[in-house]
């Protein structure tokens, strides 16, 4: 079958499936069965919901912009611009926001335990703000949970060039 726009994202489902699980089949049942004889898969159902354990794994999918805010790190002579930041974030959806957050970290949902688990993960979410470059992007160290951002004017600013360093983060398959 010929790979088009149509049918790209049933491909790329179709090469991952091949690639990460059926050619990891027994580590994957090899884990399971681990995993249950310690701790026994009616203990877990009973214990918590599926949805508890994906947030275990996984981490949570709603951003909280208040932890944020209080769980990150900056030179207070940029108080101006940190707060410009948050109140620009805090108008975006919460899709937006995770697109942001994987932009800086890797990983577009939070720690299981919120933002401060991110000093245990490369350092609190540190925002570094630079002298003004009216053409100058936002730049990111996902190892370290930190974005170089420039200290635009206006939220207006903020969010244009956000924006566009978060959507350009992706270039292939959209």
């Amino acid at each position: 079958i010929e790979v088009n726009n149509d049918n790209k994202t049933k491909y790329i489902e179709k090469i991952i499936e091949d690639k990460i699980i059926n050619n990891n089949n027994e580590e994957i049942e090899n884990i399971q069965s681990g995993f249950r004889s310690i701790i026994g898969k009616r203990k877990i159902e009973i214990l918590y919901s599926s949805s508890e354990i994906k947030n275990i794994i996984n981490g949570k999918e709603k951003i909280d912009i208040k932890d944020w805010k209080n769980n990150t790190s900056y030179c207070d002579k940029y108080e101006k611009q940190f707060n410009m930041f948050f109140n620009t974030i805090s108008r975006w959806s919460n899709e937006k926001q995770q697109k942001l957050l994987k932009f800086v970290t890797g990983s577009s949902q939070v720690p299981i335990n919120g933002f401060i688990d991110y000093k245990n993960r490369g350092g609190l979410f540190k925002l570094h703000f630079i002298d003004y470059e009216k053409n100058r992007l936002p730049s990111s160290h996902t190892c370290t949970n930190h974005l170089d951002i420039p200290c635009y004017k206006t939220c207006e600013e903020f969010d244009q060039q956000l924006s566009y360093a978060i959507e350009c983060n992706e270039f292939g398959f959209r």
